[in-house]
């Protein structure tokens, strides 16, 4: 009778376990289909209506609030994990710190303030993610999500070309699925790209299913027209194939980082030397679609004000006379620097730059380092986003953008090196009496 009420009362607790991971995997999924920005442009699409700098999409706003009040609820259940993952974010936190003090300068400083709650929000659901789940399963939980607002895409793009397909300007004709512009829609297929591309090597028993996420990725990215996104597959691909080298033994490895490193100085030589060339081949103008003259004029801007900036998203404002000029300049309106790195220089002037690098560098080198020590699958993601982010973010602003998906990955993927270098540190001073502090049993418990 008592192992009959314990065995019941053991399945009630599983089916509750069950129910509670369900909810947090269906809050999850949300949580990264809004912040890839699929979805609630949906009905702005329709109505045709256009908001200004610095405006906010209602429905947008609407799900960012719910987004918050879920993240609140999940970093409370998860406190003490989501806290462990904090102290190891580093740059991050630093950037948190300057995005909020920047609104003591900043020329508007509401407008700072509430785009620091939405980057707080951001990297503190990348906090949550790392604390909840192993960097596989958010891998996949990546690539889910994305494949259904990808399919979402092509279905609305056919059903209803008129919301789907952009219409107006130079861009008329490309898709834009359930994303507010085509540049959207690329910059998600990237994602779901790597994602799927690294499942399909690491769960050979599901590759029927991530060659054709793969196969939906690439045929958007070709619809959508985003040159930046094709280019950025390309260069997943081209260090995809690479990485391996590096794992090379002894002289071999040597040679390889050799060869690889001539020919990313020779790649770099010639694309300087025939960028013109190379650009028209690509169906790009050479001022890569007016970011060009768009980065003089801001660079200029920016040289009377190095030292702090304009503060957080202050800038691209509606009402902002140095916005208006540079959109005057262009001949179009311009909503963002097009150029992480410039646009740190906007915001936070060359502090903001420094973090910035410092970021991307320690990512990189960590990521290499832990590889070449001791490889581990997910490693491999690591190295090949943080390297084909940083190029990305040559020609894109998606680095520490509030809402964002990459704000998310790029937490997570930071957190989870640097917690990944310090359960190694932490295990190489255990045979050592005395240690030199305290192994936090977390590291444990939380398994990148």
């Amino acid at each position: 009778m008592i192992v009959g009420r314990a065995f019941a009362g053991g399945g009630q607790r599983s089916v509750a376990g069950q129910v509670i991971g369900a909810a947090e995997t269906a809050f999850c999924l949300f949580a990264l289909s809004i912040y890839s920005g699929a979805y609630t442009p949906l009905p702005v699409s329709a109505s045709g209506v256009e908001y200004k700098m610095g405006e906010t999409n209602p429905l947008n706003a609407a799900a960012m609030a719910l987004l918050l009040c879920g993240t609140i609820v999940a970093v409370a259940i998860r406190w003490r994990k989501v806290l462990f993952i904090a102290r190891h974010g580093g740059a991050v936190n630093l950037f948190l710190i300057l995005a909020l003090l920047s609104a003591t300068w900043s020329y508007y400083p509401v407008i700072s303030l509430k785009r620091f709650v939405v980057l707080l929000q951001t990297v503190l659901f990348g906090y949550y993610l790392a604390a909840s789940f192993p960097m596989h399963r958010i891998i996949r939980l990546w690539a889910s999500a994305l494949f259904i607002a990808l399919l979402a895409s092509l279905l609305v793009a056919l059903a209803f070309p008129s919301i789907g397909i952009m219409s107006k300007g130079e861009v008329a004709g490309t898709w834009r699925g359930v994303f507010a512009h085509k540049s959207s829609l690329g910059g998600a297929t990237v994602i779901a790209a790597l994602c799927s591309g690294w499942l399909w090597l690491n769960e050979p028993h599901r590759r029927l299913r991530h060659s054709l996420a793969l196969l939906l990725c690439l045929g958007l990215a070709v619809m959508s027209s985003s040159k930046t996104a094709q280019i950025a597959i390309l260069l997943i691909i081209t260090i995809s194939v690479c990485l391996p080298l590096l794992r090379l033994p002894g002289l071999a490895r040597i040679w390889a980082s050799f060869v690889l490193a001539a020919g990313t100085v020779c790649g770099a030589a010639m694309t300087a030397l025939f960028f013109t060339d190379i650009m028209e081949g690509l169906g790009k103008d050479p001022s890569l679609t007016g970011r060009v003259p768009v980065w003089k004029v801001l660079l200029d801007l920016a040289s009377d004000r190095l030292g702090l900036g304009y503060g957080y998203s202050a800038f691209f404002i509606d009402g902002n006379p140095d916005s208006e000029l540079v959109s005057g300049l262009a001949g179009w309106v311009i909503n963002e620097a097009h150029s992480t790195y410039i646009e740190m220089v906007i915001q936070f002037g060359l502090p903001g730059l420094i973090l910035v690098l410092w970021a991307l560098g320690e990512a990189i080198y960590r990521g290499l380092a832990l590889q070449h020590d001791a490889p581990r699958p997910w490693l491999s993601f690591a190295i090949i986003y943080t390297l084909s982010f940083s190029a990305t973010n040559l020609v894109e602003t998606i680095l520490f953008r509030a809402g964002d998906m990459h704000c998310v990955m790029f937490t997570l993927v930071f957190v989870f090196l640097r917690i990944e270098a310090a359960r190694r540190s932490a295990a190489s001073q255990n045979g050592l009496y005395p240690l030199r502090r305290p192994i936090d049993p977390l590291y444990a418990v939380v398994a990148p």
